[in-house]
């Protein structure tokens, strides 16, 4: 009975079937589209409009609309006469209720009577209206980004001249002589000075990272070299801890790979640092695995193990966000800092295309664990790319060096340091004042600040570079910038300049740039040589 009741409402669909034949319940169907709809004919005049559309169009010429709409229409499609294809456009109309836009679909119907078009129109202005306010709210999201990058480049830029300033200014009073209080006192200031500036560079990395101006090298490099530096100057930390270090490297991981080590070692260093500042007795541990090959690419995975505080479960989900700090009474005055190292490794980790996890205990220990994927060398290589020889190249002549720089305290830095190996330096306090030097007097040489007022050093450089065509000429510039987020080396060397000096860099990198940027020459060897026994302690200069 019940499979009888089943086939009796069962309707079964086919060509031959007739509905329903009545017109008249179409046109109330039609009537009462939950859209508007409106039936043109041959001509595309309107003959027959629902109550939708009647309601969507009253008190508008509906004809001039229509073939406003048609003409949207053809522009979209080539082949406009075409029955099977679709004909769509958006339209905007504005009504007594204000600006509508809408969706417009034409179709034809046809059966053996009569051949005409329809037109569905759907009101989508509460979408569109919706879109523009996503677009509106993604502008003012750009630009507040825009705007923080600036303040940061800005503010960032102020504060490093500041620390340019008691660093250099530090570094030079250390050379003179003092008694041995006065130059730990110094030194002290120094190493204060050193920890700001690391605040702002953390700040900054953090800035980059999250608005994607971080880029990634791949260059090759020393794999075991950077490991065992690394390992180097971990141990010395954790003995000054009473801490021991234990290190163990895959003998399967070739010595030359491919990727960016200077990131590599600022992920390795911030770890490691975070584990020796949270482990009171113990052990820190590095252990570098290879895993498989995809690609050509080795799946390097790294980790690094604690004995130390550990991390409450409740915790571990904040550790990777930005200006978090765990609470932990015990280490509250031994930990300082900004809560962004862990932060900047997470982001440097998976810019890098890999992934950083952590398992801890509380009282028991911590292990952080990220992977790369780094590439092996196409030929094998027995040269040391990372050594660089520590000895500066010196240049046999004593050397006319123009700095324009605005900065008072970066001025004697920079002044004292290349008079007390031997060079002549004039000062310009902007770019007007190095373009009228440069009108009277030659240099070999020209150290060119970024930001400056009146005229900042892109502005210069140009125009430097632009009055050399004439006269055949070619004096080397070398950009000195702490403009973090406004720029890299491709940029400035870009707009003319011949060398770029990022932040920081010691004497020695700043002397080798200097020398390899000029001719040498016998003469004035020895009043050269006279002059150069300068205090080879590493002397850090930030300058902007």
């Amino acid at each position: 009975m019940l499979n009888e009741l089943k086939k009796q409402d069962t309707i079964v669909l086919d060509s031959k079937t007739n509905y329903n034949s009545n017109k008249d319940t179409y046109m109330k169907i039609y009537k009462n589209l939950p859209c508007a709809a409106i039936l043109l004919n041959e001509g595309d005049r309107a003959f027959e409009l629902n109550n939708k559309a009647l309601k969507m169009f009253e008190g508008l010429d509906i004809e001039y609309h229509l073939q406003n709409i048609i003409t949207e229409i053809s522009k979209k499609v080539s082949n406009f006469s075409e029955k099977n294809v679709e004909k769509k456009c958006e339209y905007e109309v504005v009504t007594e209720e204000g600006t509508k836009y809408l969706e417009v679909t034409l179709d034809y119907l046809e059966d053996s009577e009569v051949s005409y078009q329809i037109m569905i129109i759907h009101d989508i202005t509460a979408y569109k209206l919706y879109e523009e306010k996503l677009i509106e709210q993604k502008k003012v999201v750009e630009n507040n980004s825009v705007s923080k990058e600036l303040f940061l480049a800005n503010i960032s830029h102020e504060i490093r001249t500041s620390i340019n300033g008691i660093i250099g200014m530090t570094d030079l009073t250390i050379m003179t002589d003092l008694t041995m209080e006065q130059k730990e006192n110094l030194k002290l200031v120094k190493s204060s000075a050193l920890k700001l500036l690391n605040i702002v560079n953390s700040i900054l990395d953090l800035s980059k990272v999250n608005c994607g101006k971080m880029k990634v090298e791949n260059v090759e490099f020393n794999f075991k070299e950077m490991y065992s530096e690394t390992v180097r100057i971990s141990t010395m930390k954790a003995m000054d801890n009473k801490l021991e270090f234990k290190s163990k490297i895959d003998d399967g991981i070739p010595e030359m790979l491919i990727g960016d080590p200077i990131k590599l070692k600022q992920i390795l260093d911030n770890l490691i640092d975070n584990a020796i500042k949270f482990t009171k007795y113990g052990t820190i541990s590095l252990i570098i695995e290879k895993g498989e090959i995809i690609d050509k690419k080795i799946n390097i995975k790294f980790y690094v193990k604690d004995t130390g505080i550990g991390i409450d479960k409740k915790d571990v989900s904040k550790i990777f966000t930005s200006f978090e700090q765990i609470d932990n009474k015990v280490y509250t005055k031994k930990s300082p800092g900004t809560g962004l190292g862990l932060c900047i490794c997470k982001g440097l980790v998976e810019l890098m295309g890999g992934k950083i996890e952590v398992k801890s205990r509380k009282d028991v220990g911590t292990l952080f664990s990220f992977n790369l994927f780094l590439q092996k060398c196409a030929k094998p290589t027995f040269m040391n790319i990372n050594s660089t020889n520590n000895r500066v190249k010196k240049v046999n002549k004593k050397l006319n060096i123009l700095i324009v720089e605005d900065d008072k305290a970066s001025q004697i830095v920079m002044y004292n340091l290349f008079k007390k190996h031997g060079h002549i330096c004039d000062i310009a306090n902007n770019g007007k004042e190095a373009l009228n030097l440069l009108n009277i007097k030659q240099y070999d040489l020209i150290l060119m600040d970024i930001q400056m007022p009146i005229m900042d050093g892109v502005q210069t450089t140009k125009f430097i570079r632009k009055s050399e065509e004439s006269n055949n000429k070619h004096v080397p510039i070398i950009a000195l910038t702490a403009y973090a987020l406004k720029g890299d080396k491709e940029n400035f060397l870009n707009l003319g300049m011949d060398e770029y000096i990022s932040k920081p860099f010691n004497v020695e990198e700043l002397l080798q740039t200097v020398y390899k940027m000029v001719k040498d020459d016998e003469a004035g060897l020895n009043n050269i040589n006279k002059q150069r026994n300068i205090d080879r302690e590493a002397l850090f200069l930030y300058l902007l």
